[in-house]
């Protein structure tokens, strides 16, 4: 069978998503590093960021805006989009910190209030950390959208998955 070139291509369509914040669970941790930050360096490379991005990393380890931005790489030309939250996961005030830097960062960089929560955690944070999403109303579309994607298998067997 002869595929023409056309077709390959319009199978292979890339296109620039809109603007939003990608909040990473985990940010100090080993996968964000390794996998999560140069797929998004990647992306930013090769255009396929909208220049209303930001990347708010959160985690348990206390840290400033800085430092985080160190930790992540120096070479990242849009580094400045880049901010951090510190705090616990099953804690209230780390979710009021979080909005509060979304509010901030949908200002500072046109994001929309959109959203997408990218949990790079062990599956039994998973529940915990969406229950307090929902409770600081992070996870409401009024005049934007929010996406939660869960990183590690969902669950540990039916029982489980469906429970989650």
């Amino acid at each position: 069978m002869n595929v023409s070139y056309n077709v390959k291509e319009e199978l292979c369509i890339e296109h620039t998503p809109g603007a939003g914040a990608i909040v990473i669970f985990g940010a100090s941790g080993d996968l964000t590093k390794r996998k999560l930050l140069p797929a998004i360096y990647s992306l930013f490379q090769r255009g396929l960021l909208s220049p209303k991005v930001a990347v708010v990393g959160v985690a348990r380890t206390a840290m400033s805006h800085d430092e985080f931005r160190e930790q992540v790489a120096e070479e990242l030309a849009f580094i400045e989009r880049f901010s951090y939250v510190s705090g616990q996961y099953t804690e209230p005030s780390t979710y009021v910190a979080l909005r509060e830097e979304l509010e901030r960062v949908a200002t500072a960089h046109c994001t929309g209030g959109n959203a997408l929560f990218y949990l790079a955690m062990p599956p039994e944070l998973f529940e915990p950390i969406v229950r307090e999403l929902h409770g600081a109303k992070l996870l409401e579309e009024v005049g934007s959208w929010s996406r939660v994607i869960i990183e590690k298998p969902f669950g540990h067997d039916l029982e489980s998955a469906i429970a989650l």
